[in-house]
C-alpha cells in the first residue's frame, strides 16, 4: 500500500487501533485540538399567505396577511470514529508517511504484507498442560529414565514461572517476501478477539494487511552502545543478559524492523 493511498476513498476494516496514540497525533495536527463530537443544525422555513376581500359601501379592496413557520433539526455525531482516517489523511497531506525501507527511527511508516499473531496469554495458558502432557509421555522404566524425567520437570517449572512473569501481550509480524516488521500490542486495543483469530487462521492471518506505525528499530542494528556499559552494575548486567536470552527466544529477530503500531487494517472491496 502506497503512503498516498491513505487519502483515497476506500472502506477500511480495522483490526487494531491505538486510540491513545492516535489522539495525541490528532491533537498535534489540529490547532483546535482533538474533536470528540459534532452537532449539525438544519433549519427550514415556510411562508404562508392569506388574502381577505371585502366591500363596505365606499371602501373597496383586499387585505393580505402573511406569516411564516420555521422548523429545525439537530443531529449529534460521534466524530471519534473518524480519528484513524483523519490522522492518516492529515499525515499524508503533510508528507509525514514514509516507506519503511527509506525511513529512519522515529518516523511514521505505512507498510503492507501478510500478518502473523502470537498471543502470549493463550501461550501461557496452554504451556503448563502441554508440558505436563510431554512429561507424562516420557518413559520411567529405569533410574536413568526417572532422573531425566525429574530434570525435565524442574526445567518445565522454571519455564512456566518465566512465562507467567511476562507481560500478557500480542506479538505481531507484518511481513512479505523481502522484509518483516515486529511489534507487541495490547489486547484491549484489538477490534477483534485474538483467540478467534488464532482459531480461524492459525499461523498466518489471511489477506493483505496494512499497518500505520512509528519506526523504532532497523534490521541488523546490533551495534552496542559501549558507553552504557560504564554505568552498569552487576545487577544490570544480569538483567540484560537474561533479557537477551528472552529476546532471542521470543522477541524481535535481528533482521527485522521494530515498530509501534498506530493502526492495523485491511481494505474492504
Amino acid at each position: 500500500m502506497e503512503p498516498n493511498a491513505a487519502a483515497e476513498n476506500y472502506l477500511y476494516d480495522f483490526i487494531y487501533l491505538n486510540h491513545e496514540a492516535l489522539s495525541f497525533c490528532q491533537t498535534q495536527l489540529d490547532d483546535d485540538g482533538l474533536l470528540t463530537g459534532s452537532v449539525v443544525t438544519r433549519s427550514s422555513g415556510e411562508q404562508m399567505r392569506q388574502q381577505v376581500g371585502g366591500s363596505v359601501k365606499v371602501i373597496h379592496g383586499t387585505h393580505e396577511e402573511t406569516g411564516s413557520h420555521h422548523s429545525s433539526r439537530q443531529n449529534s455525531f460521534d466524530t471519534s470514529k473518524n480519528l484513524p482516517l483523519d490522522v492518516m489523511r492529515e499525515l499524508n497531506a503533510r508528507g509525514l508517511i514514509r516507506d519503511i525501507t527509506e525511513a529512519k527511527p522515529g518516523q511514521i511508516v505505512l507498510l503492507s504484507g501478510r500478518m502473523q499473531m502470537v498471543d502470549l496469554v493463550l501461550m501461557n495458558d496452554l504451556l503448563e498442560p502441554a508440558l505436563d502432557m510431554e512429561l507424562s509421555n516420557m518413559p520411567s522404566l529405569t533410574d536413568a529414565h526417572r532422573r531425566k524425567k525429574r530434570e525435565k520437570a524442574e526445567e518445565n517449572g522454571t519455564l512456566i514461572k518465566m512465562f507467567s512473569a511476562l507481560p500478557k501481550l500480542l506479538q505481531v509480524r507484518i511481513f512479505d517476501d523481502t522484509k518483516s516488521a515486529w511489534c507487541t500490542i495490547r489486547h484491549v486495543d484489538m477490534m477483534q478477539d485474538s483467540f478467534s483469530i488464532a482459531m480461524k487462521h492459525g499461523v498466518t492471518v489471511r489477506g493483505q494487511w496494512h499497518v500505520l506505525a512509528v519506526l523504532d528499530a532497523l534490521p541488523d542494528d546490533t551495534e552496542l552502545d559501549e558507553k552504557a556499559f560504564e554505568y552498569m552494575t552487576d545487577l544490570d548486567n544480569g538483567y540484560f543478559t537474561a533479557l537477551l536470552h528472552i529476546r532471542t527466544m521470543m522477541g524481535r529477530r535481528f533482521n527485522e524492523y521494530g515498530i509501534s503500531p498506530l493502526a492495523i487494517f485491511r481494505k474492504l472491496t
